[in-house]
């Protein structure tokens, strides 16, 4: 799921540099080009293309895999990923409904390799947190609901997220830093401009786990490194 995670978070030619070199770039230029992620399984990198501060590709490989992620903007925002193997086979995509005010009604995650799909739909409150209720499906409906969630936000980011299937009510709960986030500056990506630093998780009311999340950061407080916990055998490292 990490793994996964560096295409959708989440993503102009890779330079040559050292990691986290960005002295000679203003920091609101400043575009995050790799990604290393080396822990026991192997070695993932995933190098990102732009045009300007928009995101065009991620292309997260390793030996013998490549996963590549193509981004699709309207105006500003990100209204499509679509997702491809090493022999450039559509295996997925993201697609994201906006309003006329630019906030997320609907996202449809479609899984072509099994043929599933998974629907989430948005509402907002005036203090601006919001609800969605997930639903389930194949390639073509989604009906089935899944899970119901509240989200809330503190300072533009996600502090709590309550997700209710029915038979397990699940919270998370997250807690950043006040460095900048690696994609602080990319567009449409300007929810992610801190950096996660501990998520608790929880079970009807009972705790389950708690993660600590370390950087290190570069003169312009981006990270250049990061581990979760204390496996610091699984480190990601970033170069801008």
């Amino acid at each position: 799921m990490k793994k996964l995670a560096l295409l959708s978070l989440l993503f102009v030619v890779l330079q040559s540099c050292s990691s986290g070199d960005s002295t000679t770039t203003p920091p609101d230029e400043i575009l995050v080009k790799k990604i290393v992620d080396t822990d026991p399984a192997g070695v993932f990198t995933t190098n990102y293309t732009y045009n300007g501060k928009k995101i065009v590709e991620a292309v997260l490989s390793t030996t013998n895999y490549i996963r590549r992620g193509v981004y699709t903007y309207t105006g500003d925002v990100i209204t499509k990923i679509e997702y491809f193997d090493i022999d450039n086979t559509l295996t997925g995509s993201n697609v994201y409904n906006f309003n006329t005010d630019n906030r997320l009604e609907s996202t449809v995650k479609l899984n072509y390799s099994n043929g599933t799909g998974t629907r989430e739909v948005y509402t907002y409150t005036p203090d601006g947190n919001y609800s969605t209720i997930v639903y389930s499906g194949d390639l073509t409906t989604q009906n089935t609901v899944v899970s119901h969630n509240s989200i809330t936000m503190s300072n533009g980011s996600i502090s709590s997220r309550i997700e209710d299937t029915g038979t397990v009510i699940k919270t998370n709960t997250y807690v950043y830093d006040t460095k900048n986030s690696p994609f602080k500056n990319v567009i449409g990506f300007e929810q992610q401009s801190h950096n996660q630093i501990l998520w608790n998780y929880s079970e009807n009311g009972g705790a389950v786990s708690t993660t600590e999340q370390h950087y290190t950061y570069n003169a312009n407080d981006f990270p250049v490194s990061h581990y979760a916990g204390t496996n610091t055998s699984s480190i990601l490292r970033y170069y801008y």
